[in-house]
């Protein structure tokens, strides 16, 4: 079937998609792919976590200098 599209439509480029599968807490297996919109909003949240706790960090380095 690959060489009868080929001979039809030349050259066929099928771009790759990465796919990423993780365990939650559960063990519960999950695949992600790019366009994972709850990935998104996990970095999101994350990166809202790093903040604050570079942000407490400043703090008690400022407290005790």
């Amino acid at each position: 079937m690959l060489s009868e599209m080929k001979k039809r439509y030349g050259n066929i480029r099928i771009p790759q998609k990465f796919i990423l599968v993780v365990k939650d807490d559960q063990g519960n297996e999950r695949m992600i792919d790019d366009d994972d919109t709850n990935l998104e909003a996990e970095n999101l949240k994350l990166k809202k976590q790093i903040e604050e706790v570079q942000v407490e960090n400043a703090k008690l380095q400022r407290e005790n200098n």
